[in-house]
């Protein structure tokens, strides 16, 4: 029973998917490369049964961190990749069948692979001492750097406004080069963005310590005016959101579900109101992935693949534009200078066609199966908070190699390492729901009650 609820409201959420870029985006903001032609029936019946027999093979709660993954990665970046593609791209049935079928095998990998056996942790936790010193490090080092690097000017920045803002961010930091101060400084930003700020707001949230909660509130706020990123200002609404799905991990998948079909039926009368919100509300909750996925399919599959040669294999491959293919795919669909970055799908497929999709989803397989076998002993509202922002923000918005330094998983593999046990694990913590409470055994040892 609780499978099929969940797909019902799985299916209310493709169902919004489509409505609002047929009805919304499309009409709007079809200057900037969303398109829309008449989809072959036989791909669309495909991808409808992909996408329903994927919940079938999703968990049902949430046991690992890796489940939550999973099912952002499935809401947010497959399942629009899935079924957008027919609406968008003048290609043949066969085609679309083959792209949807591929991304519906190597989702299957991926989670297959979180089902592996994990190797048995016997390291000692640390002293919360330790984590906290990590913490206020890292805290104290990024502010320093972005600080002398860029300044903060705590004023509000419009969502008009975000893009200036953030040129003049990248123009302050400059570089690619980590030894470079400049682009020191924009690593730290991001990590604090997608991994510092959000376990403190995960913490204060659970604890109801409202100064922590307040701190890290602020911390985001000031990295959004300083750098510009959307995600420092949706951050924590996310966290907050993230937090409730967990204190319901029994039954997370369906509260997951039914919290994304709520949040984008707002966004759709959000955006049928003010028209200026509509892409970043509407297209940052998954249109945007799947357009993502659908032209760099259909520019690549008629182009050049990259081999990594900008990257990996830079000695190895001979790179084979003037120009980075993020900027091509914004020229060509777009007919914008600006970057259309690519989902870890999107990107796999831009360096090495279908092998890339699968080569992607091992690299981050393997690294979930690592961060599992990490958690083991750590509460899962911790390990997954740490992991839950940089999968919405960059493996849906960046190549799998760029994820680990610059998005923050490997930032956040160092902090679950650190972690202490039981950090969440206190009954000054908000209230199990009724469902749940009858799990938790009668009979509390002394050193977990409340003021022992």
């Amino acid at each position: 029973m609780s499978r099929l609820r969940i797909l019902l409201w799985v299916a209310a959420y493709a169902a919004l998917l489509c409505w609002s870029y047929i009805k919304l985006v499309v009409p709007r903001f079809k200057y900037q490369g969303f398109q829309l032609v008449a989809p072959h029936p036989a791909a669309v019946t495909v991808a409808i049964a992909l996408s329903v027999a994927l919940v079938f093979f999703l968990p049902r709660s949430f046991e690992r961190p890796s489940s939550v993954v999973h099912w952002l990665l499935y809401l947010f970046v497959l399942l629009p990749s899935l079924l957008l593609p027919p609406f968008a791209l003048q290609r043949s049935a066969a085609d679309l069948i083959t792209l949807s079928c591929s991304l519906a095998a190597s989702f299957v990998v991926l989670v297959a692979m979180s089902r592996l056996p994990l190797i048995r942790r016997t390291a000692r936790r640390p002293r919360p001492y330790v984590f906290w010193l990590v913490v206020v490090t890292l805290i104290v080092i990024s502010y320093g750097a972005i600080g002398l690097e860029v300044g903060f000017h705590f004023h509000w920045v419009g969502i008009s406004d975000i893009y200036s803002v953030r040129t003049q961010y990248k123009q302050a930091v400059g570089g690619d080069v980590l030894g470079n101060r400049g682009a020191l400084a924009s690593y730290l930003a991001n990590w604090q963005i997608t991994v510092v700020s959000p376990l403190l707001l995960a913490y204060g949230i659970w604890r109801r310590h409202v100064v922590l909660i307040v701190i890290a509130v602020v911390s985001e706020f000031a990295m959004y005016v300083t750098t510009g990123y959307k995600s420092a200002l949706f951050a924590p609404l996310f966290v907050a959101g993230l937090v409730y799905v967990l204190r319901r991990r029994g039954r997370g998948a369906v509260v997951l579900a039914r919290g994304v079909v709520f949040l984008t039926a707002a966004m759709l009368f959000v955006g049928l109101q003010v028209t200026s919100l509509t892409n970043v509300a509407l297209s940052r909750l998954g249109i945007n992935n799947g357009i993502t996925t659908a032209y760099y399919f259909d520019f690549f599959s008629k182009n050049p693949i990259t081999h990594w040669a900008d990257s990996v294999f830079r000695g190895l491959y001979s790179y084979p534009y003037a120009a980075p293919y993020q900027v091509l795919i914004s020229q060509v669909y777009a007919h914008s200078p600006g970057y259309w970055n690519g989902n870890i799908w999107a990107d796999g497929f831009a360096n090495f066609h279908y092998t890339g999709m699968f080569l992607a989803v091992l690299i981050l397989g393997v690294f979930l199966w690592i961060y599992d076998g990490l958690a083991q002993d750590v509460d899962l509202v911790a390990s997954a908070t740490l992991i839950g922002v940089p999968t919405l923000v960059t493996l849906s918005n960046a190549p799998i190699q760029t994820s680990f330094l610059t998005g923050g998983l490997l930032i956040a593999l160092l902090l679950l390492a650190v972690v202490p046990r039981g950090m969440f694990k206190t009954t000054k913590a908000l209230r199990l729901p009724s469902a749940d409470r009858a799990a938790v055994p009668s009979k509390v040892p002394r050193r977990y009650r409340a003021g022992a």
